[in-house]
């Protein structure tokens, strides 16, 4: 039998403990927190994460009281981790929207409840 030769590999060789795969979903949670820890970045998502159409650099940086350096910054994170994808349209002058990917939207009775959790407890401090 050939020796699994990558991490994808390794994760469905003979583990009944399920170490492996423990550890891949940890390395998981770790990235997403690195990502969705950054300034901003929760903001942003949740601007996407209710939105139905594309959302223009200029109405978010409009609707966020940001940098239009960290909100490009950010945007460009999101775009790679694919939570946001970016379309430009060949128009005078040039558009670009910007549109939440299944994975933002995912995230939105998560967002719900978190705007309910707010309602009831960030009126305490």
């Amino acid at each position: 039998m050939a020796e699994p030769t990558d991490v994808a590999e390794l994760a469905h060789a003979d583990d009944d403990c399920g170490h492996l795969e423990d550890l891949q979903e940890e390395r998981a949670v770790r990235d997403v927190l690195s990502l969705f820890g950054k300034k901003y970045t929760l903001a942003i998502m949740y601007e996407f994460a209710f939105s139905e159409g594309g959302l223009r650099f200029k109405d978010l940086d409009e609707r966020l009281e940001i940098s239009s350096t960290t909100l490009s910054n950010r945007l460009a994170e999101l775009t790679e981790s694919g939570y946001v994808e970016r379309h430009s349209y060949d128009e005078v002058p040039p558009r670009v929207e910007y549109v939440a990917t299944e994975k933002t939207h995912a995230l939105t009775d998560i967002f719900e409840d978190l705007y309910d959790w707010a309602g009831t407890y960030a009126a305490e401090n």
